[in-house]
């Protein structure tokens, strides 16, 4: 047979969508009933266990109950619960919170909290009704009049209740006589004679009210009443839990009683010695005050007949019972004078000083107290006492009221006077004005002042007017071994004085102090600057601080330092000086040292821009960009064709003829100057070769040349016949009968021209002729000639 078990695989969680709750008191006074707080819960994940819902209602009662699933569509489960709240603990607000339980775990996150206000009666959670005071005491013998103070505190007014205050209207209401025991003249209330107990009006503190300062009616009280008789006042409160008319009001009681009046009679005193030792008062009735003269405890009464003097002194004593009533009374007390026992002053005394005979105004008595070795004389041994403060004591014998004269005494046995040197012996160097100190430990009384006996290299000096503790001395710092002496310690108490011999010694060994001074070396002020320092030699140790941040240490006297200072540095300084100082060490430590300064100026950096470099004449301008480090200075152009200009931008200048110019910028201060120059270029135009004349003749031809040329500044003529010249304007033979085809090449900076022209050279004419016959044969020949 197959058996199937069904499994559950559970996964419910604390997940939920969104919550709600509504919550419906039934009133505000108590008791208080929640007739309904509906709690819901959205998309419980829940998946299928039991869901509950657990209330705590913050009144020591709290319960679960099982939730409902009121949309299984998005899981919405819900309870609907019911309390009831009464007013304890003076709690005006009940703050309930309901949580989601979910399989057994509660849902911390998903917690609901609601407010319940609980109010009440005035004399209940938080009021209490309070007529004021309590009891109100009246001394025996005595009238009087008063009136009773309303007090009474509200219930749930603020601060303990500020959200939802039980401020509603109140009444109240006075009934004088609730209870009367007082005889003789009747109680008067508000000066009439009433029949008690007697309600007198209800008065209506109209809201909103947070408190009451209202007061019964006067009441009158004759001086005829016995004591414990009283006269009792009720106080009744109505508010909006105990509404008046129709309710039962809270009330508060409080009395006027007879009280008695204490026995203040103090208890007599024989007559006393001024001597005599304190005695404690006393009175019928004790917790009372003392006052007087020779009352030193107000509270016990005790008396000192030393403080009080002699004479007659009244003493007071006033005594008062809890009901406030108290009474006086006073006793005249005599305090009779003893012989005069004054102790006669001393000085201090050293603990060396021999004995001494202490002396009183009278002569017979006894001596007491540490060092007196004869009680009958007062003699004081020093020794004896040791040194410290004694108190000594002297009691004359008693006269014939058996009075005693008493006095005391301070006697200072000093201890004696000790100095050393606190400086230890060793070596020193010399200070720069030759002196140095060392310290001497004076040790003695605090507001003493001394003497001190020293030995300076065999010869005494005292120093006066000097003071406990550490005293500095200056010493002769020359060079070599300097010996100190300490010889004697005196110190004055009062007439007396007190001296201790010494035996200390200070020697020290006082080095000389290196010479500091040094030169400096260099070609001129212009950053860098390289600078040469020298010192003296002969020191272990040379340190220089350059006054430029920075530092050289070195046993050498001789230092070199580049000083760089250009105007990028101007935020840092305020000026070009150099504040350098040296300090010289010797061997033994000691130094010395030497401050100076050098000033070194910024050097400029000249450079500009120039455009265009070249250029073809008739263009021969050219722009100019001052590039010169920055800096306070001043400017010197020179163009390269006799002109200058002494701005820091001229911006442009032009040239007048075409060439190589070389422009030179000078930036320059007082101090320090750079300069830089840099070429420019204007060619002139392409040369043009011309020259005359073209022209002919015969042979030998001589022809001068005229070279008309421009921008040209070299020639080359070729004569068509084998023959050049390089002359500019040449004068040229022509031997040859021809046409001559004469070449000029003009050369410039711009390039080459050429012209050419001819120059015909004729043939010469040759004479030639031919004759027939050439002889005659008779007087009648006829010749013909040929050309």
């Amino acid at each position: 047979m197959l058996v199937l078990i069904p499994t559950f695989g559970y996964g419910q969680d604390c997940n939920i969508r969104s919550k709600a709750n509504d919550i419906n008191p039934d009133q505000l006074c108590s008791p208080v009933q929640v007739v309904t707080w509906e709690i819901s819960y959205v998309d419980v994940n829940d998946a299928g266990t039991l869901v509950e819902i657990h209330f705590d209602w913050d009144d020591g009662d709290s319960e679960t109950i099982v939730a409902t699933e009121i949309n299984d569509t998005i899981s919405e489960w819900q309870v609907i619960a019911s309390h009831t709240y009464i007013s304890e603990d003076d709690i005006c607000n009940h703050r309930p919170i309901a949580t989601l339980v979910v399989n057994g775990e509660i849902c911390t996150s998903s917690a609901q909290e609601q407010i319940v206000t609980v109010w009440d009666n005035d004399n209940s959670n938080g009021g209490r009704v309070n007529a004021s005071p309590d009891v109100y005491p009246i001394c025996v013998g005595n009238a009087a009049i008063m009136q009773f103070d309303d007090n009474t505190l509200f219930n749930c007014v603020p601060p303990q209740e500020e959200d939802v205050p039980n401020n509603r209207t109140r009444w109240i209401q006075w009934v004088y006589g609730t209870n009367n025991s007082m005889t003789g003249a009747p109680v008067l209330v508000d000066g009439v004679a009433g029949f008690y107990p007697f309600a007198g009006p209800v008065i209506e503190l109209t809201g909103p009210v947070t408190g009451s300062n209202e007061q019964s009616l006067p009441i009158s009280i004759a001086n005829d009443k016995l004591v414990g008789q009283e006269f009792e006042v009720e106080l009744r409160y109505w508010n909006y839990c105990n509404p008046y008319p129709t309710s039962d009001p809270v009330t508060d009681r409080s009395v006027i009683r007879i009280v008695d009046i204490p026995d203040a009679t103090i208890t007599p005193v024989d007559t006393l010695c001024e001597f005599d030792n304190n005695i404690n008062l006393s009175a019928a009735t004790e917790g009372g005050t003392w006052s007087g003269p020779g009352i030193i405890n107000a509270s016990t009464g005790e008396f000192s007949p030393r403080i009080a003097g002699n004479g007659t002194h009244t003493i007071s004593y006033v005594v008062t019972a809890g009901n406030d009533c108290s009474s006086t009374d006073t006793e005249d007390i005599v305090v009779r004078p003893g012989p005069d026992g004054t102790i006669t002053p001393v000085d201090p005394f050293c603990s060396y000083d021999s004995p001494y005979d202490l002396e009183a105004a009278s002569a017979l008595g006894t001596w007491t107290g540490n060092g007196i070795t004869n009680s009958n004389t007062g003699l004081f041994d020093p020794t004896v006492a040791g040194p410290g403060n004694h108190i000594i004591a002297f009691e004359s014998v008693p006269d014939a009221n058996g009075c005693v004269g008493i006095d005391t005494v301070e006697l200072d046995v000093m201890e004696l006077p000790f100095a050393e040197f606190l400086t230890s012996d060793g070596a020193w160097c010399q200070t720069a004005d030759n002196q140095s100190t060392a310290e001497i430990l004076i040790d003695g009384s605090e507001n003493s002042t001394f003497e001190l006996i020293l030995e300076v290299q065999g010869i005494r000096d005292t120093l006066v007017n000097l003071s406990n503790g550490t005293v500095p001395i200056l010493l002769n710092n020359e060079a070599g071994l300097n010996q100190y002496n300490l010889v004697k310690i005196i110190e004055y108490h009062g007439n007396n004085t007190c001296e201790t011999e010494l035996f200390d010694t200070l020697n020290m060994e006082v080095h000389p102090m290196p010479v500091a001074q040094f030169t400096a070396s260099y070609d001129d002020l212009c950053s860098p600057v390289e600078v040469e320092f020298e010192s003296v030699e002969g020191y272990s140790m040379y340190t220089w601080d350059f006054g430029d941040g920075n530092l050289q240490m070195t046993p050498n006297m001789l230092v070199s330092h580049t000083y760089h200072f250009d105007y990028n540095d101007v935020f840092q300084r305020t000026d070009t000086v150099y504040h350098i100082q040296l300090i010289v060490e010797t061997d033994f430590g000691c130094t010395n040292l030497l401050s100076d300064s050098i000033i070194i100026y910024p050097t400029p950096v000249a450079d500009f821009f120039v455009n265009p470099v070249v250029q073809d004449f008739p263009d021969s301008e050219i722009e100019l960009i001052n590039l010169s480090s920055p800096g306070n200075w001043s400017y010197y152009w020179n163009f390269g064709d006799g002109n200058s200009d002494s701005q820091k931008d001229p911006e442009q200048h032009t040239y007048e003829n075409w060439g190589l110019y070389d422009v030179e910028l000078l930036t320059f201060s007082p101090y320090c100057r750079d300069s830089i120059s840099k070429q420019i270029q204007i060619t002139p135009p392409p040369p043009q070769a011309i020259f005359e004349p073209d022209t002919s003749g015969c042979p030998p031809l001589d022809v001068t040349f005229k070279n008309q040329s421009v921008y040209a500044d070299s020639y080359v003529w070729n004569f068509d016949d084998g023959s050049y010249s390089t002359e500019a304007s040449p004068t040229h033979k022509f031997w040859q009968s021809k046409a001559h085809q004469v070449e000029l090449v003009a050369y410039g900076l711009s390039g080459t021209d050429t012209a050419k022209q001819i120059i015909l050279v004729h043939p010469s004419p040759k004479a030639l002729f031919e004759a027939y016959p050439r002889e005659a044969k008779n007087l009648k020949q006829v010749f013909k000639f040929l050309n």
